[in-house]
C-alpha cells in the first residue's frame, strides 16, 4: 500500500518520500511465482482513482 499511500500525499499538496527495497515501488502483482498459472487481473485490485501512473 505504500503506493496509495504516496499518492494520496502527493493528492494532499505534501512532497512524499518512498523507501523501496525494489528499483520501483511495487505493489500486489509486481512480481509472481514462476509456478503462478492462473492470476486475478489486475482491474480487481485497482483503485479507481488510481491508475499506476507512479509506477
Amino acid at each position: 500500500m505504500k503506493s496509495i499511500s504516496g499518492y494520496y500525499t502527493l493528492e494532499k499538496g505534501f512532497c512524499p518520500i518512498v523507501f523501496e527495497s525494489r528499483g520501483r515501488i511495487s505493489g500486489v502483482w509486481t512480481q509472481t511465482l514462476e509456478t503462478t498459472k492462473v492470476q486475478t487481473l489486475k482491474l480487481t485490485y485497482e483503485f479507481s482513482d488510481f491508475h499506476g501512473h507512479l509506477l
